[in-house]
């Protein structure tokens, strides 16, 4: 998951505030708090990014 955030095809869309990803990233696998729906969600579109080869947005 992290590798996909990472990306630098997703990195350069601008589209994460990576301090606020990496701070949910890290309470969710401590089980500080359950962001599983939100970084599933946010998982699933950047592998839709990849997938149909996503330049930018326009």
């Amino acid at each position: 998951m992290i590798d996909i955030f990472n990306d630098p095809k997703i990195v350069q869309l601008g589209i994460f505030d990576y301090n606020e990803l990496n701070n949910r990233i890290e309470e969710h696998r401590t089980g500080k708090r359950d962001w599983g729906f939100s970084l599933w969600k946010m998982l699933n579109f950047c592998l839709w990014v990849n997938m149909y080869q996503i330049e930018g947005f326009e």
